[in-house]
């Protein structure tokens, strides 16, 4: 499902400004030849786990990222 928005022409200029080119070339190229497959077991794994998402939904504890803060 990430390589989906990875693909949206102002997000992939955004990781390239980032410097994730090379990582993410491979499922740019995928996607762009029509191959959503290839495109989804290209997104690389480890710079995934490091994405700000997660980091966002770990810095949450036990939380979900969906979860409303309690006052």
């Amino acid at each position: 499902m990430i390589a989906g928005y990875l693909t949206v022409p102002a997000y992939a200029a955004f990781h390239r400004w980032l410097g994730r080119e090379e990582q993410l070339k491979p499922m740019w190229d995928a996607w762009a030849a029509g191959d959503r497959k290839a495109a989804a077991a290209s997104v690389p794994t480890p710079w995934w786990t490091r994405c700000s998402c997660t980091a966002a939904r770990s810095s949450a504890g036990s939380r979900s990222a969906a979860t409303p803060p309690t006052a």
